[in-house]
């Protein structure tokens, strides 16, 4: 096994986990388990490297802008936090839209 499909093999278990707690149905539950998953598991084993890479390269891009807002969320936090002069209330809600504690 590849770092490439084993990185893909751990997006997929970290996705599986998810389903299998938001799933209630018993028959979907055991039909994803027992057949989804493994097929799934076994086509990325037969995917070559640079597919894997073209793939995952997209699933980062659509991560990246949420992971940029976090930082800049974090940043703005800290930055509220020991300065008396606070960033405004409607530029922190554009940047934390997902990220409110």
């Amino acid at each position: 096994m590849t770092p490439m499909q084993k990185l893909t093999l751990d997006i997929l278990n970290d996705c599986m986990s998810i389903v299998e707690k938001r799933v209630s149905n018993p028959v979907y539950k055991k039909v994803i388990v027992s057949m989804g998953y493994p097929y799934a598991k076994k086509e990325i084993l037969r995917t070559t490297d640079e597919e894997l890479k073209r793939d995952m390269n997209m699933v980062y891009n659509r991560l990246k802008k949420h992971f940029n807002k976090k930082q800049l969320k974090d940043e703005i936090d800290f930055s509220n936090s020991i300065s008396d002069i606070k960033v405004p209330k409607f530029i922190e809600k554009q940047v934390g839209e997902y990220f409110w504690s």
